[in-house]
């Protein structure tokens, strides 16, 4: 009979917790006296998953993780102590790469099995991190479709598992709706699930509000907050009038896209969502153009940046990435887009496509028989050969 294994598991933000806290479940599933201790928040508490350390919200894209390095260092430490305390089978971490890299060199010291769900995007950002990537861990469980053979031809085990956000197909459909209600189009606007994007994107996408508004003042706009941060600080952010023809409310997200005839996001996992109704959109994403000219260009040399463009293999919805100062190109475009139905119909057709590889469903069972695989392996002996 196999054992019940201890598991580690680590993820520092809304969405990738939310796929820990389904994988928790997954391997519970197939092993029910599992036991998991880790990093995370909320949810993965309410799964029962013993935390040492609460950490939501504190991950960075590109560059910017750089100076999340600080607040990480102490949860590092404490996450080493406990590996070389506890008997683990098995670490898992979710994205997040500047906290998790340093993590998997102490799962790494203490010859721990480990896997790395959500792969960090290094195919966009920080090619130069491979060779770390696969020295530290035993397998990767890819998301995106073209991942497993791009890391595999770096010597990577990678595996495509599917995108975690399908996996229950049955609350995903969308409408066939394309062309705007006459005069009174509803907008939904995505600034992201981290105060720092929400504070950098939302006043722009406020602006372009305002703008639609002249044009078609019955216009209204819908803010679904990931949080209760985030509906505190977009509400901060938004005038008495605006007020009036804004909707912000906590976990909507589905139910505004799925309303919505246009989407104004911000760079991330919910242009997929987006791309899965079929909704039209902009995409945006605010950088300091000093860190850009300085470092990013060089960090980031993936030319589409948009994962929705990057799939397409082409430009199919219109990108501002990197995007800082003026919201005036950002508001051009949306109007543009509004006054023209046919380019409408043709974007919501197009996404539709990207969206259906994505669709295959059972993404955490796949990933947690990966888990359990390296859990029952039988274990190297006693720490060595350590790396820092």
């Amino acid at each position: 009979m196999k054992h019940d294994p201890l598991i580690f598991i680590s993820a520092a933000d809304i969405s990738s917790e939310s796929h820990a806290a389904d994988l928790v479940e997954a391997v519970r599933r197939l092993r029910p006296g599992a036991r998991f201790v880790g990093v995370g928040g909320e949810k993965l508490a309410s799964k029962g998953v013993e935390l040492v350390a609460e950490v939501m919200g504190q991950s960075a894209m590109t560059y910017a993780a750089f100076i999340k390095i600080g607040y990480f260092v102490r949860i590092i430490e404490r996450v080493g102590r406990i590996m070389r305390q506890r008997k683990f089978d098995a670490v898992v971490f979710l994205d997040s790469p500047a906290l998790h890299f340093p993590m998997a060199r102490k799962a790494k010291n203490q010859r721990i099995p480990s896997l790395y769900y959500i792969a960090p995007q290094l195919w966009a950002w920080g090619r130069h991190r491979l060779s770390k990537l696969r020295w530290l861990v035993d397998k990767v469980a890819c998301i995106l479709p073209f991942e497993e053979q791009w890391f595999r031809r770096y010597g990577i085990d990678a595996t495509y598992v599917g995108y975690p956000l399908f996996d229950d197909l049955e609350t995903w459909g969308h409408s066939k709706r394309t062309d705007l209600r006459q005069g009174s189009p509803t907008i939904v606007l995505l600034p992201g699930s981290r105060a720092h994007e929400v504070k950098a994107l939302m006043p722009a996408m406020i602006t372009v509000a305002r703008r639609v508004r002249e044009r078609w003042p019955q216009a209204c706009f819908v803010v679904p907050a990931a949080n209760e941060r985030i509906l505190e600080t977009v509400n901060d952010l938004l005038s008495s009038d605006d007020r009036q023809y804004f909707h912000v409310e906590r976990g909507i997200i589905h139910q505004a896209i799925e309303a919505g005839d246009f989407c104004v996001a911000a760079s991330g996992t919910a242009t997929l969502e987006v791309a899965a109704y079929g909704r039209p959109m902009v995409v945006m994403y605010h950088v300091n153009p000093v860190l850009w000219k300085l470092v990013g260009w060089w960090l980031v040399p993936q030319r589409p940046m948009c994962l929705v463009n990057i799939l397409a293999g082409r430009i199919i919805v219109p990108e501002f990435m990197p995007w800082s100062g003026s919201a005036e190109p950002i508001v051009q475009k949306v109007l543009e887009l509004l006054a023209d139905k046919q380019a409408l119909a043709e974007m919501s057709r197009e996404l539709l496509k990207v969206a259906e590889p994505l669709k295959r469903g059972g993404t955490a069972d796949r990933v947690a028989r990966m888990l359990l695989d390296l859990a029952d392996k039988p274990k190297k002996g006693t720490a060595g050969n350590r790396r820092g």
